[in-house]
């Protein structure tokens, strides 16, 4: 059962989800500081479980899903990279005779163009086929190759192709629709950074003053115009943000780095106003991600 989310939520979990995903606040490819994946990693992090985007059951907006299999946040279609209100309707549409019963079906009905269609094979939404991803991009070259054309039936069936990695498949995600309900990437660099490179969290349990490194995904960086030539940074890791302060002398050391890396490793010292914690940044270095 699907239930559209609205201000009137009585659980938890309705309305959490229907303050951020309401009919009020569509979800889009969002920038700044709340962008639509810290959203979702957020809601993560309290214990709500958000489903992928899935061409038979997402809807216009985000929807409670509520069966024996599931229970959680069906993200919307619009939250996929190109996907407008128009073409998301064209969607819901096509499937209303009978459900799409394959990538190629899809296809045939629904008239999206192929960019379109990569990102949603790329967030999963044809992960109810039971077909690789790998696969799925596969099938679609071949459809659109043979698109208009009923009297000749092409091959649909995959050569032997390598598995996805999980970083190429976090990858993927974020190219599509820029966060993944699965993993933010940070849970999977985090075996390969010191010990001493701290979590969000983590800092928490520090002394002002202390000396420490940090690293993660930079969601935004302001500058403004009343802040003296200081910086402020949202660094996004697995556990939460962090307000990364920027003096102008470092700025313009290290802008090189923060400006081109989407993910970087930051030495600084923390500081602590009760429970406010802001870190102030004395180094920054481009956080290596091929070896993911």
């Amino acid at each position: 059962m699907n239930r559209a989310i609205g201000p009137r939520s009585a659980n938890s979990t309705q309305a959490y989800c229907g303050f951020f995903f309401g009919p009020h606040h569509l979800p889009r490819w969002n920038s700044g500081l709340d962008p639509t994946r810290t959203i979702v990693d957020d809601a993560r992090r309290h214990g709500i479980t958000c489903l992928q985007v899935d061409v038979n059951r997402s809807d216009l907006r985000c929807v409670i899903e509520t069966n024996e299999k599931t229970d959680g946040i069906r993200l919307s279609l619009i939250c996929v990279k190109g996907i407008s209100l128009a073409k998301a309707q064209s969607i819901v549409n096509a499937r209303e005779r009978e459900p799409f019963k394959s990538l190629r079906d899809f296809v045939a009905q629904t008239k999206l163009d192929v960019a379109n269609i990569e990102n949603l094979i790329g967030v999963g939404a044809f992960d109810c086929f039971g077909l690789s991803r790998r696969q799925l991009m596969w099938q679609l070259w071949i459809a659109d190759q043979w698109r208009g054309r009923e009297l000749i039936d092409p091959k649909l069936t995959a050569p032997p192709l390598p598995k996805l990695s999980p970083w190429g498949k976090l990858t993927w995600e974020y190219s599509a629709q820029q966060f993944s309900i699965d993993a933010h990437p940070m849970e999977l660099l985090r075996s390969k950074l010191h010990s001493e490179v701290r979590r969000q969290d983590a800092l928490r349990k520090l002394r002002n003053g202390v000396r420490t490194g940090v690293a993660g995904l930079v969601v935004c960086i302001q500058k403004p115009a009343t802040a003296n030539g200081v910086s402020f940074m949202t660094l996004e890791d697995e556990s939460g943000l962090l307000n990364v302060v920027i003096s102008p002398d470092i700025y313009a050391k290290y802008r090189s780095i923060f400006k081109l890396s989407p993910f970087v490793y930051v030495y600084g010292i923390l500081q602590r106003e009760g429970e406010l914690i802001s870190f102030q940044a004395q180094s920054f270095r481009s956080l290596r991600t091929e070896f993911a």
